[in-house]
């Protein structure tokens, strides 16, 4: 097989990515997000959760939050696994605010009317009304 032959796709990338989220390496799962975008394979959905998620596990919101925000600029459906994830990023950095925030917005995108009841109990116990 020639070498050209042998370029990873959005496949290996994602399953390297999510490999190295799981093993704490959400630094080397960055890179390689980024190296997908230098080497010209596409990213999709699977392959940003899997960084955003890397991010989590690697208790950073600020880089799940900007991939989260680049994910929309570049139309890439977000779905339940992406809120999820750069909600948990935002919990573990301490960012409950945004993190509630974000909990909104997903209730809002994915059309779960019944997320947005429970949201709107707890902020009316935690401000006593």
């Amino acid at each position: 097989m020639a070498e050209d032959e042998l370029k990873p796709n959005t496949i290996v990338y994602s399953a390297a990515i999510s490999a190295c989220g799981a093993s704490g390496e959400w630094e080397t799962a960055l890179q390689l997000f980024q190296q997908m975008e230098r080497e010209r394979v596409p990213r999709n959905t699977i392959s940003y959760n899997a960084a955003i998620a890397a991010c989590a596990r690697g208790s950073v919101w600020q880089p799940a939050l900007a991939l989260f925000d680049r994910m929309a600029k570049a139309g890439v459906q977000r779905d339940r696994v992406t809120y999820n994830a750069v909600i948990r990023a935002c919990e573990k950095g301490g960012e409950y605010k945004l993190a509630f925030d974000l909990r909104m917005q997903a209730a809002s995108a994915l059309g779960e009317s019944s997320a947005r009841g429970q949201a709107g109990a707890v902020v009316s116990a935690v401000d006593g009304s």
